[in-house]
């Protein structure tokens, strides 16, 4: 499988993204957060203990259920952010995860 990349924290996300380190940092410990409360993180991955700069979330990062997931969801999770959702509001990503698995069992 190819290792592409999710999303990047750093300078350049900020900048695109329009947001500050504040919001970057609440959006992406929601998001891994999310990620590894429901086991869809890679064993192998390390998340920061400090600050997010810098941090990439690629394919292997994620389960197969975990990347399912991001593709589902991700880009719908962060446009609601950009509407003023709080970054703990994950509930796109839980109905993602449902369908995700509702579809595995079947």
């Amino acid at each position: 499988m190819d290792n592409f990349l999710i999303l990047r924290a750093g300078p350049h996300f900020r900048l695109g993204a329009g947001i500050g380190m504040k919001q970057e940092a609440d959006m992406f410990s929601s998001l891994c957060g999310f990620l590894q409360a429901h086991d869809l993180l890679a064993p192998s991955i390390e998340l920061p203990l400090g600050g997010w700069d810098g941090f990439e979330l690629r394919a292997l990062d994620v389960s197969s259920n975990g990347l399912a997931v991001m593709k589902c969801g991700l880009d719908r999770w962060m446009r609601a952010l950009d509407k003023g959702k709080p970054a703990s509001d994950v509930t796109i990503l839980e109905k993602c995860l449902d369908k995700v698995r509702k579809a595995a069992a079947t």
